[in-house]
């Protein structure tokens, strides 16, 4: 206890010493600020000049405030910081820090009778009262600004010493005027000194001559005073001149005074002191200049922009205002004025509106001004020095457009579907946005914006089409997403567009450009051109050729990817058996880690980019309608192969090793690595399935191809077939009009005869067919010779030339059989090259060899057809000026191409039901092989005891390796097979290595005795087993049911439309080949029961079609199909009709072909509106600058014949009937106006 009162009193003792080191502080502090400041007061107060009161009691208070604010900080807050000993022990902790040692001791003792707590307490206090013995009140409370201390005591010292010294009285006065501030000051007499008043007024800024007359006595020296407001007087020095009036005398009776008072600003009093003699004070008023205090400006755009009003509050020196808009002033003066003016540089002026203080004016801004404003108060006094301000004018830019094609190829699909972004900006508004297109090559330098053709785009919304017309044919633009409608200043559009209906070949091509305008006012507005984007056409062959190109090199990748792989697994096996040795890798070892996972992840981009490039491939090929949803379904599959899993415990490893060693156990090493090169091992896998998926791949697209391609020929040889047709109809209706003329028709006798003899030489041969066409031709030559010696007719100008545009299509449709039968003969060679290297492979083997079988039917029996010497000479038949033979001759070719498709449709099944057999069989095959092991692992699970103590293992041990053995065989077995559903063949064989790894445990077991562990593990990989044998053969049955089910009940409306179209083309050659016989050998038995299986035939595909028709029909989200499905079911009923009724003829094999056709077109459209392609494009070069909308010059009468021939199965099914009647109309309107009217002369 007496420790502690020692220590309490220690402390107290330090406290109270502190306390008195503060009041000193806090004084010394305060007293080094406040008394430089009063003596600066009092020596302001006590001057010569008497400050007004309001200026001393404002002094005063000031000084006051700041001597209590000192006193706060400097002495009252410190103070009552160290309000006690407590307080004392609190500062001791931050100064010298000793764990709360001193405030503790300073807490009153809580120990009681504890005899632990009271020795604790003790010690507590000892080490205390140590700490505050050596602790110093210096360090406790510091004076601390020493230096600043001491300059403000010594600043203060002498500004009292120099009052001091300078007088007394002047201390005293200043202290009486801080403390009595309203006390006034005794004004000294006035006598003997008169100021002289001013009388004109004055301006600021002039000089002043003051005057004055001291009739005194004493002629002591005198000064004007002068001071503004209620200021002090400040002396002006004064000087005597000659009195005024006085020259000539030798005395006047004053003294005349001048003082002069420069550069007057404002409002004054002056008066003359001389001695104790003042002059009455004179109040002098200053007249200013006017001065514009402020402006604002008001910018008014023009009305076409529909920009706001903008207000500036302060008009900058500088400012913007729209080209064709105002700025309106608004000026505030700082006194009434009379008028006001804004004064450009150009010397104009305009007038303003003043009112009292305000000034209203505006101009129009056109080119940039500089102007200033011009202010006259009512003493006529001008501004002085006014601002200069700028405007410039704002013009109206042209809008700015980008027409896009994302990765553009510059290769127009052959479907017609393409997906244009169109982006536009205006400064102040759009007015529309067009599209335009032309064919390729038919723009000029000399004038570059001719013959485009096109429409308006925007502001339409999403989902609005707009349908155009172009030179080429028609066209569609629909718009997908338009963020632009809201916002005028910026339109964006996905546009999709249908390019489906324009005549292009093969090799040309078109340009597509955007058009953008806006909203200037007065005028049509401004327009800009985006760049302009080339689109080629390409032909069948060169997308096949290019594909093949793509496969090839894509292969080649895989391989590589494939080998790099396998080493980076091996890699990884090595790392992992090394740091099983040493589980602590060093320097080296680690190096090789970060080695292989930055190979880990550069091999996952290059898989990640093969699978992309695999699917654009795929999507473009979609695109021209050239693969089919079946490949891309595949592609999708190759691209899941070719995914790489992560791998969590390889990262954390990495994050391991960058910690302190100790932290990595062999265990997470060991697995990390395991489960690595698992994972590759398992991606090397998956690599062979995708190598062998897209080999099966190549194959079906091969055929796939090859199909698209012939069906674009068929279709177009169709159309090519119509068109002649009609063009003949159109020759025979002029030759009707012009006999009607004439009143005789000696050619119809002709016409009716030659139709005789053509009904009856179609029961002739295919030679007697050519024979006949070239008698005819050569009849047709000889009178357009003779019609050549004249004049030839308007209406024989324009057939000429329609009948040489359907040539030179002919021509270029003969080119591209070539070019189906060069990719024929490239796709046999390979398949042949395949069949080799598969040589021994059963299951690859078949598949080759039928595939090359196939093709070399195909080629040889397009040889024999000679369908391109039939195109020649419909070709020349057009040339000729003989349509309706070149249109048989078409027709003819149609067929051979009809029947080759049906060849080629049944190779494509027929392969595709190969490899399925193959992989069923397959799978059948492995399914056994496990299912004999199953029987052999029951038996060895009944073999092994629940103990194997004193029991010989030998040979169970033995029995359960060869079936793990087994077990490894049937897994490389199922690897190697290449199936349609690659990944739940990847789950049975990670089914089939967890079932390896069970047979292992189970040897591992029986080898060491643990009978239990050694059963349940073989009764797992008995369960095992047979799970697997399960998905073995569900897979296979899910194989087998969709090859049967395939070609009848197909899920997909494009796999049921394809179906039919096969079916089709096999009838329509059944039927071409009946017509033969009727016409060779008339009825007959065989002839009938053939017409029967054909009526049966057809009208199951017309059931067909109206069952689709009806799906189709109510089906809501489904867009219209290119084709009538109800129109299809209908002409197929009716050819059944006439098949069962025994009436084949020519007419029926063309609605067959025109009903093939449009199946197709049927097809394509579902296949369009199914398939989810990603659009390619690229941005044009060439950029057209400031360019105008050009006109195109048209053939009017090549367009009505385009329209007139164009398919109807492009307008809606309800109104196809009235267009129908709509164009008969017209054609009826045309013969009327061909007919001489009554009274006429012919």
């Amino acid at each position: 206890m007496n420790r502690e009162r020692q220590f309490a009193a220690r402390l107290k003792r330090l406290w109270e010493t502190a306390r008195l080191r503060l009041l000193l502080r806090g004084f010394l502090r305060a007293g080094a600020v406040a008394l430089p400041a009063a003596a600066a007061a009092i020596w302001a107060a006590g001057g010569s000049r008497t400050p007004g009161p309001v200026l001393l009691g404002g002094l005063g208070l000031t000084l006051a405030a700041l001597v209590l604010m000192l006193l706060w900080d400097q002495v009252l807050i410190p103070w009552r910081r160290l309000s006690s000993p407590r307080r004392l022990a609190q500062i001791i902790e931050k100064v010298a820090p000793c764990r709360n040692l001193v405030a503790a001791a300073a807490e009153p003792d809580t120990s009681g009778d504890d005899p632990v707590g009271r020795e604790f307490r003790r010690r507590v206090v000892d080490k205390a009262e140590r700490i505050v013995a050596g602790i110093s009140v210096r360090d406790l409370v510091p004076l601390g600004h020493g230096t600043r201390v001491v300059v403000g005591w010594t600043i203060g010292s002498l500004v009292v010493l120099g009052l001091l010294l300078s007088g007394p009285e002047q201390i005293v006065l200043g202290l009486g005027r801080l403390l009595h501030p309203s006390a006034g000051e005794l004004t000294p007499p006035t006598g003997g000194i008169y100021a002289i008043g001013i009388e004109d007024p004055v301006v600021e800024g002039e000089t002043v001559v003051l005057g004055a007359r001291d009739f005194g006595d004493d002629r002591e020296a005198a000064v004007c005073q002068v001071r503004t407001g209620t200021g002090g007087w400040r002396d002006i020095a004064a000087l005597e001149v000659p009195p005024p009036g006085y020259e000539l005398t030798l005395r006047a009776p004053f003294r005349a005074l001048e003082a002069r008072l420069e550069d007057v600003r404002e409002d004054f009093q002056w008066r003359y002191r001389s001695g104790t003699r003042v002059s009455a004070a004179q109040q002098v008023q200053v007249l200013r200049h006017p001065l514009l205090t402020a402006v604002a400006g008001r910018v008014l755009p023009p009305d076409y922009t529909h920009a706001p009003e903008r207000n500036l509050e302060i008009l900058p020196a500088v400012s913007e205002v729209p080209q064709g808009g105002r700025l309106v002033l608004t000026g505030t003066s700082s006194q009434p004025l009379r008028r006001a003016l804004i004064v450009t540089d150009g010397g104009d002026s305009l007038a303003m509106t003043a009112d009292a203080t305000t000034v209203r004016g505006g101009f129009t801004v056109e080119t940039e001004t500089t102007f200033h404003v011009v202010l006259e108060n009512e003493y006529g006094l001008f501004n002085r020095d006014p601002l200069t301000y700028r405007v410039l004018p704002l013009p109206d830019e042209k809008p700015a457009i980008r027409l896009d094609r994302p990765d553009d190829d510059g290769i127009l699909p052959l479907g017609g579907q393409i997906s244009l972004v169109a982006e536009a900006v205006d400064d102040f508004g759009l007015a529309d946005v067009s599209l335009m297109l032309r064919p390729l090559g038919s723009g000029s330098p000399a004038n570059p914006e001719a013959g485009w053709q096109g429409g308006s785009v925007w502001p339409l919304g999403a989902d609005s089409t707009s349908n155009l017309v172009s030179e080429l044919g028609p066209w569609s633009v629909r718009v997908v997403q338009s963020d632009g409608t809201a916002r005028p200043l910026q339109a964006r559009q996905e546009l999709a567009l249908d390019l489906a209906g324009l005549t292009l070949g093969a090799g040309e091509g078109l340009e597509l450009v955007a058009v953008a305008r806006d909203n200037r006012r007065p005028g049509a507005g401004q327009s800009t051109w985006s760049t302009i984007l080339t689109l080629v056409l390409p032909s069948a062959g060169e997308v096949l050729a290019d594909q093949t190109q793509a496969r090839e090199s894509r292969t080649a990748e895989l391989e590589d990817a494939r080998r790099r792989t396998r080493k980076l697994g091996q890699d990884l096996d090595r790392l992992t058996r090394e740091l099983m040795k040493n589980p602590t890798p060093d320097w080296s070892r680690r190096q090789e880690m970060e080695d292989a996972i930055a190979r880990r992840n550069e091999l996952q981009d290059k898989l990640q980019e093969m699978s992309q490039r695999l699917q654009q491939e795929l999507d473009r090929l979609a695109a021209n309608q050239m693969t089919s949803e079946r490949q891309l379904e595949m592609a999708e599959q190759v691209s899941q192969l070719m995914e790489q899993q992560d791998s969590p415990y390889l990262d954390s490893l990495l994050k391991k090793l960058d910690r302190p060693r100790g932290e990595v156990s062999p265990q997470d090493v060991a697995r990390t690595l395991q489960e690595v090169a698992r994972n590759q091992n398992d991606l090397a896998r998956r690599m062979d399935m995708a190598l062998a998926m897209m080999e099966k791949m190549d194959q079906q697209q091969e055929l796939e191809g090859l199909t698209a391609m012939l069906e674009k020929i068929m279709q177009q040889q169709q159309e090519l077939a119509e068109q002649s047709r009609a063009l003949a109809e159109e020759r025979k209706d002029q030759a009707g009009q012009s006999d009607r003329k004439e009143g005789q028709d000696p050619e119809g006798d002709s016409e009716t005869k030659e139709s005789a003899s053509r009904e009856a030489s179609d029961e002739t041969d295919l030679g007697e067919r050519q024979q006949q066409g070239e008698k005819t031709g050569e009849g047709e030559q000889q009178e357009d010779q003779d019609v050549q010696q004249g004049q030839k007719s308007p209406e024989d100008q324009g057939a000429q030339e329609d009948a040489d545009d359907l040539a030179a299509q002919q021509e270029i449709l003969a080119t591209q059989l070539d070019e189906l039968q060069e990719r024929l003969e490239a796709a046999r060679k390979e398949a042949e090259k395949r069949a080799q290297e598969q040589n021994g492979q059963q299951s690859g083997e078949k598949s080759a060899q039928q595939l090359q079988q196939s093709l070399e039917e195909m080629l040889e029996q397009l040889k024999k057809q000679e369908a391109k010497q039939k195109m020649q000479q419909a070709g020349q038949q057009l040339q000729q000026l003989d349509p309706e033979q070149a249109a048989e001759m078409q027709e003819q070719a149609l067929r051979d191409l009809s029947s080759l498709y049906h060849v080629l449709l049944e190779s494509h099944e027929a392969m595709q039901m190969a490899m399925k057999n193959n992989e069923i069989k397959s799978l059948h095959g492995i399914a056994a092989d496990l299912l004999d092991l199953s029987m052999r692992q029951e038996e060895i699970a009944q073999q092994v005891p629940s103990r194997l103590r004193d029991v010989r293992t030998r040979e169970v041990t033995r029995k359960q390796h060869r079936m793990q053995q087994a077990a490894t065989k049937v897994r490389e077995k199922l690897a190697k097979l290449s199936t349609e559903a690659p990944m739940q063949t990847l789950e049975l064989l990670k089914k089939l290595d967890g079932l390896i790894e069970t047979m292992g445990y189970a040897v591992n077991a029986i080898e060491e005795g643990q009978g239990s562990s050694a059963q349940r593990q073989s009764r797992d990989a008995l369960a095992q087993t047979n799970n697997i044998v399960i998905g073995l053969l569900t897979q296979a049955q899910m194989s087998s049911s969709s090859s049967s089910q395939g070609g009848e009940t197909s899920s997909s409306l494009a796999e049921q439309l394809m179906q039919m179209i096969k079916e089709q083309a096999g009838t329509n050659e059944l039927t071409a080949q009946l017509r033969k016989m009727l016409a060779d050998r008339g009825m007959s038995q065989e002839a009938r029961a053939q017409m029967k299986r054909l009526g049966e035939q057809q009208g199951q595909l017309a059931g067909r079609m109206q069952e689709l028709a009806e799906q189709e029909r109510v089906r809501p989200e489904s867009g219209r199909l290119l084709g009538n499905l109800d129109q299809m079911g209908e002409d197929l009923q009716a050819i059944t009709d006439d098949i069962e009724q025994g009436g084949v003829s020519d007419e029926t094999l063309q609605r067959q072909e025109r009903i093939l056709s449009r199946m197709l077109d049927a097809r394509n459209s579902v296949r369009q509106r199914d398939f989810s392609m990603r659009r390619e494009s690229r941005t044009a070069e060439r950029v057209y600058g400031d360019q105008q909308n050009g006109t195109l010059a048209e053939d009017a009468r090549r367009e009505r014949f385009r329209l007139r021939y164009q398919s109807l199965d492009a307008a809606p099914p309800d109104y196809q009937s009235l267009v129908r009647r709509y164009f008969s109309a017209l054609d009826s309107l045309q013969r009327l106006e061909t007919l001489p009217l009554p009274g006429d002369t012919p």
